[in-house]
């Protein structure tokens, strides 16, 4: 199958338009054929487009927390829950560092904003790069998810997880009329190994 670039907003073949699908799957060391948003890095890296390759500089984003968490359960990625997420989490062996929760209170009208802003996140994934001027990252787009519902603590140079972690221990609190000023409850769910 090819890649969407309008779905990706990148030109993937270096023609100078993000308008065509002419990412070529076939290219990869070991085809197989499967949806592009169910691939995996592995699966990219050895994908090569027109002018360029799929690395850690330049990769199509997908959902692959769901991905994985779907598979496990025999379900859709659209009926994944955070109960089976979390679980998955605890279990795998495959995730390295410190896995939290972190959790503060919103009004609804700035959760529902996040959340559309996440459900048009998935119909744009934009590519990603580990470098931030190339391409996404994982950290900014959460931060850009929350500016979104109007938590503006973060620091915008902030480009690691931990440093989000930070952020959220330190800057931010939440906003509700409820629990206005309370800082983030952040829960350790799985210790490093």
């Amino acid at each position: 199958k090819d890649i969407d670039e309008p779905t990706y907003g990148a030109d993937f073949n270096g023609d100078g338009d993000s308008l065509d699908l002419n990412l070529d799957l076939s290219k990869r060391s070991n085809p197989i054929n499967q949806d592009i948003k169910s691939m995996t890095y592995d699966d990219f890296k050895n994908v090569t487009t027109g002018t360029q390759d799929i690395n850690a500089l330049f990769a199509p984003g997908t959902a692959w927390w769901a991905k994985f968490v779907a598979l496990e359960n025999n379900i859709s990625i659209n009926d994944v829950t955070l109960s089976q997420t979390l679980t998955f989490i605890k279990n795998t062996k495959s995730i390295n560092g410190n896995t939290y929760i972190i959790e503060f209170y919103i009004s609804k009208t700035n959760a529902n904003k996040i959340i559309t802003w996440w459900e048009n996140k998935y119909r744009k994934l934009g590519v990603y790069s580990i470098r931030p001027y190339t391409g996404e990252q994982c950290t900014t787009t959460v931060i850009d998810s929350l500016k979104a519902g109007g938590i503006n603590d973060i620091d915008f140079s902030t480009l690691t997880p931990q440093g989000i972690l930070e952020d959220l221990k330190t800057e931010v609190k939440s906003t509700s009329k409820q629990k206005k000023g309370n800082k983030a409850k952040i829960t350790l769910i799985k210790n490093e190994k």
